[in-house]
C-alpha cells in the first residue's frame, strides 16, 4: 500500500511498482489539486517526498499516452534503449502490451504466483476485495469460470484446459503464448520431492494402476515435467 497524498489516495498490490492503467477523466480529476509547481517526474526518485509515488506513477501514465499511439511502439522505444526500461511509461507499456497474460502453470511451482499476475495494476479490476488464490479452496480451477469477469481481457487459457492448469503449451506456443507467457520455476529435485508430498501429485494413477513403489521411481517418471 502506498502512502496517502492530500489530494488523492490509491491502493494497488506491492507486487511490482507499476502505474495504474487509469481513464482519462479519473487522472484529470485525481490531479486537479495537485501543487502546480510539482515538476514532471519519471521515477519516484525525481519526485518531490512530500507526494510519494503515487503522483510520480500517474504522471507516467500520462506523459505513456502523450508520447505512444499504442503500447508497442513504446515497447520498442524502450527496447531501443530511448526510455529506461525500469522507468514508469516503459513498465506500464510491456506489461499492457502482454495482456492477455498466458499463466504457464509448472505443477507445484507457486499456486500463488497466479496472486502476483491478478494483483498487478490493472490486472483484474473486477476481483473481490481481499481474494486470494491457494491450492485448497480458491484454486485456479474454481475460479476459471470467473477469470474472465474479474479480470477482462488479461489472460488467455487458448489450447488448453482453464485458467492455471497445468497443460504444455507446446502445441500453442506460438499462437498464444509467445511474447504473453509468465512462468514461476523451481529447483527440479525439490519441485519433485514437495509433488511426492502432495500425494505423489502428477503420477499417472490411471496408467499404471497402483502408486508409486518409492520416491526413485515416482522421480523416474514425473521428472522433466517443466520442459516437456
Amino acid at each position: 500500500m502506498f502512502s496517502v497524498s492530500p489530494s488523492l489516495s490509491i491502493h494497488i498490490s506491492p507486487f511490482l511498482s507499476l502505474s495504474l492503467p487509469l481513464s482519462s477523466f479519473f487522472l484529470d480529476h485525481a490531479l486537479a489539486g495537485a501543487r502546480q509547481d510539482l515538476r514532471p517526474c519519471i521515477a519516484s526518485v525525481d519526485c518531490s517526498s512530500e507526494w510519494s509515488d503515487e503522483v510520480a506513477y500517474l504522471q507516467s501514465h500520462i506523459q505513456l499516452r502523450s508520447k505512444s499511439s499504442s503500447f508497442a511502439e513504446l515497447v520498442d522505444t524502450c527496447q531501443l534503449g530511448e526510455l529506461p526500461l525500469a522507468s514508469g511509461p516503459c513498465q506500464v507499456a510491456r506489461l499492457q502490451a502482454s495482456r492477455p497474460v498466458a499463466w504457464v502453470h509448472v505443477p507445484k511451482c507457486g499456486t500463488s504466483f497466479g496472486n502476483a499476475l491478478m494483483y498487478l495494476p490493472g490486472m483484474c479490476p473486477l476481483l473481490p476485495p481481499g481474494f486470494v488464490l491457494d491450492d485448497k479452496w480458491n484454486t485456479p480451477q474454481f475460479i476459471a469460470d470467473r477469470i474472465d469477469q474479474w479480470c477482462p481481457g488479461s489472460f488467455s487459457s487458448l489450447g488448453r484446459v482453464d485458467f492455471g492448469d497445468h497443460s504444455g503449451v507446446g502445441g500453442v506456443y506460438k499462437s498464444s503464448v509467445e511474447g504473453h507467457g509468465f512462468i514461476m520455476l523451481r529447483q527440479p529435485e525439490q519441485r519433485i520431492m514437495s509433488a511426492w508430498f502432495h500425494d505423489q501429485k502428477s503420477w499417472p494413477f490411471d496408467y499404471f494402476g497402483r502408486p508409486a513403489k518409492n520416491l526413485l521411481e515416482y522421480a523416474h517418471i514425473v521428472s522433466g515435467c517443466a520442459v516437456k
